[in-house]
């Protein structure tokens, strides 16, 4: 499949470009079982590319059309995610073929022919019907044009609760996503970040295909720099106390617990994959350098820099081995790496004088990054660890700031000026399909991607 696949896109167009809570419902999930579907080995063969497909097709099959509503919602999120998963391109409904006819949905008589020659290498169309309208049998094909044949997902028919369409959709575009990439996608995984609204700044929430923000943190004062705990809390940097200290908040309860209250500097800090340390940055001498605590941040178990300059930033890499850094010891600020104990402190070989902000890609080969550039504008960058190289993703006459991976690794989420305030925003992790995630008002800041680093997502 994977020769015929890239060849058929080359003939279409030219290429622009610690939990697991993504799912489906309870009823439905899911899953690729189709021999058909890539491995991880042979997906990447094909990165890069995006997978041209129609716009998905969601039938109300009912005599009274009592399933509109649902119907109309299922069909909106399958496009909104599609086109937000960085592996598929939509292409519009004008391109339908001329003679398609809505029954025409079963494999034998199925349009193979005009929906390759409109350009869709996949066709997603979901059929709703009986006599519960608060709960529709659901019927889901796959419809691949070059094969011409159906691709079997298992999760996919069945009865839907309501309550639970846009839950299910996000089930169906991860399940493609693991066919065509060998990676379940992240919908259903959940973006935090400080957002400042009439002079205040707070923490919130946003679950990746959904277009509503939640507030989750409830400082009153100041609340910023929020990263995740494994188990699927939130940590952030507030001052209510007069002081930056560190908070845990439970995104769903909004229960907030006090970390870390150490004298001086409190921030930055970085879970090791388990929970069961953390890196964070104090300044018990007024010169912040980064400490090893405990899960419950009550206790200090050791002291990881000693510099100078000003240790802050800490990140701990996929694995719990290794943590970047940012430390001024050599002059202007620069990423550092270092293995968890503290050994082995090294600059990273990158270009420029001032780059901040490193999160590791979940397979840890790669570590984003903003630098600041002569125009003194940031911009967003990668660096290869499996090469030694780095290379500027981003960037022209705005600022694009604190890149965070997804949990899948192929996107990126960070906050732009492009279009006159600081907004989030998304790419692929080659830099290409640049576009905003949210369009909510007030100021966007230091986004963090839930990670589930060492644990299924399934």
């Amino acid at each position: 499949m994977t020769e015929r696949w890239v060849l058929h896109l080359v003939a279409l167009f030219v290429c622009v470009g610690f939990q697991g809570r993504v799912g489906a419902t309870k009823e439905l999930m899911p899953v690729p079982t189709d021999p058909l579907c890539l491995s991880p080995e042979e997906a990447s063969e094909g990165e890069g590319w995006l997978i041209p497909v129609m716009h998905p097709i969601v039938v109300d099959k009912s005599a009274d059309s009592k399933f509109y509503g649902i119907a109309r919602t299922l069909q909106d999120t399958l496009y909104r995610d599609l086109a937000l998963s960085g592996v598929f391109y939509v292409l519009k409904k004008s391109l339908f073929p001329s003679v398609f006819m809505p029954m025409l949905y079963e494999e034998e008589t199925f349009d193979y022919f005009g929906f390759r020659d409109a350009g869709a290498y996949m066709v997603v169309v979901v059929e709703l019907s009986g006599s519960d309208a608060r709960k529709p049998s659901v019927r889901t094909k796959v419809f691949l044009t070059e094969e011409g044949t159906t691709l079997k997902l298992d999760g996919v028919d069945g009865s839907l609760d309501t309550d639970k369409v846009e839950r299910f959709a996000h089930g169906v575009v991860n399940a493609l996503q693991k066919c065509f990439t060998g990676v379940y996608g992240n919908f259903g995984s959940r973006i935090a970040f400080a957002l400042k609204r009439q002079k205040k700044k707070e923490i919130y929430v946003l679950e990746f295909g959904s277009g509503s923000i939640k507030q989750v943190s409830s400082d009153g004062e100041l609340a910023i720099l929020p990263t995740w705990v494994p188990g699927g809390l939130i940590a952030y940097t507030g001052y209510r106390r007069g002081n930056p200290d560190l908070y845990i908040v439970d995104p769903e309860k909004g229960k907030e617990t006090l970390f870390s209250s150490y004298q001086g500097f409190n921030s930055g800090v970085s879970f090791d994959p388990k929970g069961r340390f953390a890196a964070i940055s104090l300044s018990f001498d007024d010169n912040p350098d980064i400490y090893l605590v405990d899960g419950s941040g009550q206790k200090i178990l050791a002291r990881l820099t000693d510099s100078r300059g000003i240790d802050i930033s800490p990140c701990f890499s996929p694995d719990g081995e290794q943590i970047a850094f940012v430390s001024d010891r050599l002059g202007g600020p620069q990423i550092f790496l270092m293995d968890k104990d503290g050994m082995n402190q090294h600059p990273l070989p990158l270009p420029g004088s001032y780059n901040t902000s490193p999160d590791f890609s979940p397979d840890g080969h790669l570590i984003a990054y903003q630098s600041r550039g002569e125009d003194s504008r940031f911009s967003v960058w990668v660096y290869d660890r499996r090469n030694g190289q780095a290379r500027r993703l981003s960037g022209g006459h705005w600022d694009d700031e604190k890149p965070s991976f997804s949990p899948d690794g192929r996107l990126i989420v960070f906050t732009s000026t492009r279009l006159g305030r600081k907004l989030l925003f998304l790419m692929n992790r080659d830099g290409s399909y640049q576009r905003p995630l949210v369009m909510e008002e007030g100021e966007f800041s230091t986004p963090s991607w839930e990670k589930f680093f060492g644990i299924s997502q399934r």
